[in-house]
C-alpha cells in the first residue's frame, strides 16, 4: 500500500522563523507529501509570507486559517481534510525548532525499524541569545525538568515523544486531539494511544533542536501555562502522574508557608531553602561553560520551578473549585 505523508505546522506570530522553516520543508519534504501550515490568527507578517511560499510550492504547501487558535483544533483540522488511511503518516512540527535534514528520512525509518504507531526523537533545545542558551541548559537538566526521557538521548519504547509522526491508524483507533486542552495535549493524546495498545518509539536518530523562550517573563509565562493545565491531564484525563510534576507545586506552598515557619519553627525553615540554593548553584556551575552563563542559569532554574508550581496550584485550585460547583 502507498502511504501518504502530510506535515501540520500550528504558527502563530512566526515571523521570524516561518521563512526558514518553509525553505527547509520544500528542500526536504519527501516526494508527493504535503505541509499545511495551519494559522491560529496572527498579527504579523507570518501569513503573507506562507502565501507567497504557497504561491511558489502550491502542491508541497497549504495554508489553512485556526480561528480556535490552539494547537489539537490545528492538528484535528488536517486530520480531518486529509481522512488518513491506516498506513498514512502525519507528521507534526514547531516553528519553534530546527530540524536535520534528514529528519524525515529518520521518521520514516524508525517507523519501519520499530513497528511503532507513533515515532519521535527527544527534544534537544539549543539557545542563540545568552539569555536563550540559559534556558536551553536549565531546560535539558534533570534538576530542572525532572527524569522525563523525552528531554534524554534515550532510545526505545516511551509514552510520549517531542512533537511526534503518527499513522493513520491511531486517528481510527482512538480519535482526535482532545480540544478541551489549551496545552499537554500530546501528553493526553498518547495516554489514549498506549491504553488502546498503541506503541510510542524514540530514537535519537530523529534530530529537532528546540529553540526555548528568550527572556524571563516570557519563560514564566510558557511554565506557568504548562503548570496549569498539568492537573486536568493528571487527574481529571490519564488518571497518571509523576512526582516529577508534584515537587514544583510543593516548593511553591513551601515558599508561600515561610512566614509561618520562621514565626514558629525557627530550625525548619532554612534547612529546605538552602539545600534549593546549593543544588541550583551545584547544578548551574557544573553545566554551565562560564561564570556568566551560570549566573544566568541560577536564575532560570527558580523561575522554571516557581513559574509551574504555581500554575500547577491554581490549576489545583481550579479543578477543586468547579467539583465542589458540580457535587
Amino acid at each position: 500500500m502507498n502511504k501518504r505523508i502530510f506535515v501540520v505546522v500550528p504558527v502563530l506570530n512566526e515571523e521570524e522563523h516561518i521563512d526558514g522553516l518553509l525553505k527547509w520543508l520544500v528542500n526536504t519534504l519527501p516526494a508527493g507529501a504535503k505541509a499545511f501550515i495551519v494559522d491560529g490568527g496572527s498579527t504579523d507578517n507570518t501569513v503573507s509570507i506562507v502565501k507567497k511560499w504557497q504561491e511558489k510550492y502550491p502542491d508541497r504547501i497549504e495554508l489553512l486559517r485556526n480561528p480556535a487558535r490552539y494547537v489539537p483544533f490545528a492538528i484535528n483540522m488536517v486530520v480531518k481534510k486529509v481522512n488518513p488511511k491506516e498506513e498514512d503518516i502525519i507528521i507534526r512540527l514547531d516553528a519553534h525548532t530546527h530540524y536535520a535534514n534528514d529528519y524525515f528520512e529518520k521518521i520514516l525509518l524508525a517507523f519501519e525499524e520499530s513497528g511503532a504507531d507513533i515515532v519521535g526523537g527527544p527534544q534537544r533545545k539549543k539557545g542563540l541569545t545568552p539569555w536563550q542558551k540559559a534556558i536551553a541548559i536549565a531546560t535539558q537538566s534533570p534538576f530542572g525538568i525532572g527524569d522525563s526521557a523525552i528531554h534524554f538521548n534515550y532510545e526505545g519504547p516511551t509514552d510520549t515523544v517531542y512533537l511526534g509522526a503518527w499513522k493513520g491508524k491511531v486517528f481510527q483507533t482512538i480519535g482526535l486531539f482532545d480540544e478541551s486542552l489549551p496545552c499537554n495535549e500530546d501528553e493526553e493524546f498518547h495516554y489514549r494511544a498506549t491504553n488502546a495498545g498503541l506503541t510510542i518509539y524514540q530514537t535519537p536518530e530523529i534530530k529537532a533542536f528546540y529553540l526555548p523562550r528568550k527572556t524571563i517573563p516570557a519563560l514564566f509565562k510558557q511554565y506557568f501555562r504548562y503548570g496549569y493545565y498539568k492537573p486536568e491531564v493528571i487527574f481529571c484525563k490519564t488518571k497518571r502522574g509523576h512526582i516529577r510534576h508534584l515537587i514544583p507545586a510543593l516548593f511553591v506552598s513551601y515558599l508561600l508557608g515561610l512566614p509561618f515557619l520562621v514565626a514558629f519553627w525557627h530550625w525548619l525553615w532554612i534547612s529546605p531553602l538552602v539545600l534549593y540554593t546549593l543544588l541550583d548553584i551545584i547544578f548551574s556551575v557544573k553545566e554551565s561553560g562560564s561564570l556568566g552563563e551560570a549566573m544566568r542559569v541560577m536564575i532560570v532554574f527558580p523561575v522554571l520551578h516557581i513559574a509551574y508550581g504555581t500554575g500547577f496550584l491554581l490549576g489545583l485550585h481550579r479543578l477543586i473549585k468547579c467539583w465542589l460547583k458540580n457535587n
